[in-house]
């Protein structure tokens, strides 16, 4: 139990916080998408789900198109006789093999090994290049 200051209980503190994430449609932005799962992994960094837990609430966040996906695939295990996805870590590896490029990991990887900062640009600069292209 966590106490506060004049020993205070500080365990339900953070129900007045509002953490909102956004919805994902399943639209062919790589940048969007990785910001997306970002921004999904900080909030699970920041409120405990269960794996079972964070599986449903990611299928609450999908919409149109990635939710269509999602249900067809879990529809299809159904089928087969596999269990759904019930883990987070392996649920972000099926929406990263639907939503990211086969190649993205390699142009990635190539991408970081020809950056190199150029002697008239600032930090700022080559880091705003890195992020967005």
């Amino acid at each position: 139990m966590v106490y506060g200051l004049f020993g205070s209980r500080l365990e339900n503190s953070d129900r007045s916080i509002q953490v909102n994430v956004k919805d994902f449609e399943g639209k062919l932005n790589v940048n969007e998408y990785c910001d997306w799962i970002a921004s999904l992994q900080a909030f699970f960094e920041w409120k405990y789900l269960t794996n079972e837990r964070k599986v449903q609430f990611v299928a609450t966040k999908l919409k149109g198109h990635a939710l269509i996906w999602w249900q067809q695939y879990q529809r299809s295990r159904d089928q087969r006789g596999i269990l759904r996805v019930n883990t987070w870590a392996e649920m972000k590896l099926k929406l990263d093999e639907k939503f990211l490029p086969l190649d993205f990991s390699q142009t990635l990887y190539q991408k970081f090994h020809q950056l190199h900062q150029q002697s008239d640009q600032s930090v700022s600069d080559y880091t705003e290049y890195f992020t967005s292209s």
